[in-house]
């Protein structure tokens, strides 16, 4: 019978929520960088609901934060390589899953809002 280390296997999240809490767990959100991406995302959030009405802006807002989305890649390599100057923990692999959870995900999220809105 082969051995099973459980120390190994209780060490690391097994479901969906483990994995939610783990992230969380592991980000430091009193860091600077971490501060600014939120109310980036806040304002964005805000700015798209204020400027509802008007469909140029909200195609401009659309533009540029899709815009942002391009270069959410080499935003995560040029963090990896200098990641010690922003913040305390290099939370950039090179998988990019912390820059497509934290930084991606809000900005399409925000962008499926105004086409919901737009419809």
């Amino acid at each position: 019978m082969p051995r099973r280390d459980y120390h190994l296997e209780f060490a690391t999240p097994q479901t969906f929520s483990e994995h939610v809490e783990a992230f969380f767990a592991a980000v430091d959100f009193s860091e600077p960088l971490i501060i600014v991406t939120l109310a980036f995302h806040i304002l964005m959030l805000l700015l798209v609901i204020k400027t509802r009405d008007y469909i140029k802006v909200q195609y401009f807002i659309f533009m540029g934060l899709l815009g942002l989305c391009l270069y959410l890649q080499q935003f995560n390599v040029y963090m990896n390589e200098n990641w010690n100057n922003y913040t305390r923990q290099n939370y950039f692999d090179e998988q990019g899953a912390f820059v497509s959870l934290f930084y991606g995900m809000p900005i399409l999220g925000i962008c499926v809002l105004i086409i919901v809105r737009g419809i």
